[in-house]
């Protein structure tokens, strides 16, 4: 009879033969893996992949490489993308070839993505995970990026080209800011963005401009919000809009966008000191809020917030 066993796992198989019949013993165990995290290195708004975008990718990726083969010492084998890669894990002692396998394969990314950052599902930076039995080697390696612009120089940079009073606000009027307008359906409102669209200007007070998000919530100096026209005393401004930038920035292609629930919410999080990345946030009495360019799974997009007076 033979088998192999160490101290974590017996598999393998064998036969025993005794009398007439001759029985069959087959031990299936799970691979011993060993995980390493990338982490956010010095800046956590680099290399960075979105949790729900990742999980989508994953399961694409592991598909197409169900069964494929990677092998020892053979690079040409091995298989590199912009955000995984599968291949022989270096000095180790195996049968010289690794099958991928689509389940372990989901696994595995799956693994170096919530294993990793846990407190976060925004900023994943993802990580290897090596199978030490059978020396298969996967790596979440996501590009994705944020470049932020804190107020004033978001203005410099001609992100928002407001001309009246700049204001600051406090962390509570701007997060019902955030709520409202990552929440709102109804009545014409839009939140989709389109890949090709650009706009012409901000277009105050519609919310309805098809093709990219654009709104204006007014408030009074206690932090109440203003309704039916009444333009209160702080004026917030949001919006998101695809956006090229020709040649200075690295963007994937420009893909539909929803800027709609949670993921609208962790985003424009970041500007008032509630996510695990917080910019722009001195004092969450007195925000200045900000812009900043998303580059990631939809292509490069801009999220500004801001606040104005109204008069």
């Amino acid at each position: 009879m033979t088998g192999k066993y160490n101290s974590h796992y017996l598999y393998g198989s064998g036969t025993l033969e005794q009398g007439c019949g001759t029985y069959t013993l087959e031990v299936q165990g799970e691979p011993r893996t060993e995980l390493k995290c990338a982490g956010a290195q010095d800046n956590p708004l680099n290399n960075y992949i979105y949790r729900d975008a990742a999980l989508d990718a994953i399961g694409n990726f592991c598909k197409a490489q169900d069964g494929k083969v990677v092998k020892e010492g053979d690079e040409g084998s091995f298989i590199e993308e912009t955000t995984f890669s599968i291949r022989y894990t270096d000095s180790c002692m195996g049968s010289g070839s690794y099958t991928v396998k689509h389940d372990y394969c989901v696994k595995y990314l799956t693994q170096a993505l919530d294993s990793c950052d846990t407190d976060t599902i925004v900023y994943k930076h993802g990580g290897i995970l090596k199978d030490t039995d059978n020396c298969g080697f996967f790596e979440l390696h996501p590009k994705g990026y944020d470049k932020v612009a804190c107020y004033p120089e978001n203005k410099e940079k001609g992100y928002i080209t407001d001309t009246r009073e700049h204001l600051t606000v406090t962390q509570e009027m701007a997060q019902d800011a955030i709520n409202t307008f990552c929440d709102r359906s109804g009545n014409g409102q839009q939140y989709t963005l389109y890949p090709d669209f650009q706009p012409s200007g901000f277009v105050q007070d519609t919310c309805k401009e098809k093709g990219y998000a654009a709104c204006n919530y007014s408030y009074r100096k206690d932090g109440k919000r203003t309704t039916r026209g009444d333009t209160g005393d702080v004026v917030i401004r949001l919006e998101a809009f695809h956006s090229n930038f020709g040649n200075q920035l690295t963007c994937g292609p420009n893909q539909v966008y929803e800027i709609h629930g949670e993921r609208c919410k962790q985003m424009l999080g970041k500007f008032i000191g509630t996510e695990s990345v917080s910019e722009c946030v001195n004092d969450k009495s007195k925000l200045d809020l900000g812009s900043f360019i998303e580059s990631g799974d939809k292509g490069c997009v801009v999220w500004n917030m801001w606040a104005i007076n109204p008069h």
